[in-house]
């Protein structure tokens, strides 16, 4: 007869899920005298992609991340925030 073994699934870790900051964007922006246009075009990055990403629609690509990053000269790791928004589920 064989003995039905054990299997324990180890605890998950939750992954702390970190968004874009789209309000730290915005004042950096400002205090570095950029409009979303002349951001735009200073980063090669479309109008309308940067004001969804500005009013927090869209995240950005990783690749658009680094290019917002790479214009503000700040480091990998920079405007982002926990995410603290709860996902409600369907009832």
């Amino acid at each position: 007869m064989k003995q039905h073994q054990s299997q324990t699934t180890p605890p998950t870790r939750r992954r702390s899920k970190r968004r874009f900051d789209r309000d730290g964007f915005r004042e950096l922006l400002e205090n570095k005298g950029y409009s979303l246009v002349a951001f735009a075009k200073a980063t090669g990055i479309s109008y309308s992609g940067l004001r969804k990403i500005a009013v927090g629609t869209r995240q950005p690509s990783p690749n658009t991340y680094r290019l917002i990053l790479a214009r503000l000269d700040l480091l990998e790791g920079s405007l982002r925030v926990e995410d603290h928004s709860e996902h409600r589920e369907a009832a």
